[in-house]
């Protein structure tokens, strides 16, 4: 896990100090776009290698390297014969056959397409706060997710892509794009379907009061829609989660990965109906939808299922939670120095900096939120990587 936390903290640093470089190039009196430029790509390219070679190099790590495509693969060598597969992971397995290439071809192309489009997600943020959005792709175990199932975390990829797209650009080209990569990602595995109706909910322009009691309704309902869900979870062929095969149990642990998505969904809920922050509408619908899930999983008491579909929603908050810290720096920054003010200033009520002001008295109670939303993410992945081994990480070994 050392090693694990190395990779981590590394390409964290590498990203916060582009970040602040980055900032003052664009900040500064004499804009200086080249450097920014510069400066933004490098760090892409860095922290892209930091997370990219491990991943590819790997050997033996992950639930389904061994149990799955491991096998999978040296059957396809022995008889020729390509498995029946979602699109583009058949794709795959055609290239490898036809080419003779040697199995770890297939967690190198993997990993360097699923990190390419996770870490191009996570620097569509223009706010300088992308150094977040690495925070939760390690401590939300989307990384580790990524080792163990390949297909799903590849079509997550390609849709949180389009999203994190259609979210920053907010155009018709963005929000066509955004499209086309949520169908790119049913076409890696079948569960991706749910960002179809996700897409729909996010393209609608919503009242707050109506969002709002949406969501509540929507939660409520779960135990009176939990038949219906199983009956569409099975008619796509994951039927076996209900017959005993998969991991039974309470899922009160799972109460502890649920737990940003429970933080960000009573902040923004809050936002969207007494502040009427429309950009809190995007977090508050994928918040609620994670609680439901888990709270549906519960119901059933499977554990497994629930994390192959929380799988699909945690993935949002590498996109909406430097934004949601970007709002709060503008609703609370002032262009005037200290100096000018004509006001008496309490020392303990403002911050300094950069010649502007930053409000901390009124912005406390986010102060404690976004400390609070940060001790869940810690929590949530002591939970997931001490006490819970899903993702089959091991100590790291390579293939060579």
């Amino acid at each position: 896990m050392i090693l694990y936390l190395f990779i981590f903290v590394l390409a964290f640093l590498v990203s916060c100090l582009s970040s602040k470089l980055a900032k003052k190039y664009m900040t500064s009196k004499g804009r200086n776009k080249n450097k920014y430029k510069f400066l933004y790509i490098l760090s892409f390219i860095v922290v892209y290698l930091i997370f990219t070679i491990p991943s590819a190099i790997r050997y033996d790590i992950g639930t389904d390297y061994s149990y799955t495509y491991l096998p999978t693969l040296n059957e396809m060598k022995r008889t020729g014969y390509v498995p029946d597969t979602d699109l583009i992971f058949k794709f795959i397995y055609i290239l490898i056959n036809n080419f003779s290439l040697p199995n770890q071809t297939f967690f190198a192309l993997t990993s360097i397409v699923m990190n390419l489009f996770f870490l191009l997600a996570i620097y569509q943020d223009k706010t300088f706060n992308y150094p977040l959005g690495i925070f939760v792709f390690f401590m939300n175990c989307i990384f580790f997710s990524s080792w163990s199932n390949i297909r799903q975390m590849m079509g997550i990829a390609f849709a949180i892509f389009g999203f994190a797209l259609m979210q920053n650009k907010r155009n018709k080209e963005s929000k066509a794009i955004c499209f086309l990569m949520v169908v790119l990602s049913f076409f890696c595995h079948k569960s991706c379907l749910i960002f179809i109706p996700i897409y729909i909910v996010l393209l609608i322009k919503w009242k707050n009061k109506n969002l709002s009691l949406f969501a509540l309704l929507v939660i409520a309902l779960i135990p009176a829609l939990t038949p219906v869900a199983r009956k569409i979870i099975t008619s796509f062929g994951y039927g076996y989660f209900f017959n005993g095969y998969t991991v039974s149990g309470t899922g009160l642990g799972n109460l502890l990965i649920v737990l940003p998505s429970i933080v960000l969904f009573i902040y923004s809920f809050y936002s969207v109906l007494i502040k009427e922050e429309k950009l809190f509408f995007n977090v508050l619908i994928t918040s609620a939808i994670s609680i439901c899930i888990f709270l549906f999983c519960f119901i059933i008491k499977n554990t497994e299922l629930f994390l192959r579909l929380y799988h699909l929603l945690y993935a949002f908050d590498m996109i909406y939670l430097p934004l949601l810290v970007e709002s709060r720096k503008k609703h609370f920054k002032f262009k005037e120095e200290v100096s000018k003010l004509s006001l008496n200033i309490n020392p303990y009520a403002y911050i300094k900096s950069d010649n502007n002001i930053i409000c901390c008295v009124n912005d406390i109670g986010f102060f404690f939120y976004f400390s609070f939303i940060i001790g869940s993410y810690l929590i949530s992945f002591v939970f997931q990587e001490i006490f819970n081994t899903y993702f089959g990480i091991t100590k790291f070994k390579t293939f060579f």
